[in-house]
């Protein structure tokens, strides 16, 4: 089972709020680290922020 980096998780999310843009190759590597059970209850918190964002409109996504 891999586990993912704290960091890596929290870097992608810091990138994605702070351009409010979201790519499709994000939005999969999110879901992906999403859907695997190593994630700390953190981690799933701030992937979360970005969904959150998504339906309230806050993001953009680009190809």
């Amino acid at each position: 089972m891999e586990i993912a980096e704290p960091l890596q998780t929290k870097s992608i999310v810091e990138q994605i709020l702070s351009t409010r843009r979201i790519s499709r190759q994000d939005q999969q590597r999110l879901m992906h680290l999403f859907s695997q059970n190593s994630l700390s209850s953190s981690d799933k918190v701030t992937i979360d922020r970005v969904y959150e964002a998504l339906s309230q409109g806050l993001l953009r996504v680009i190809d």
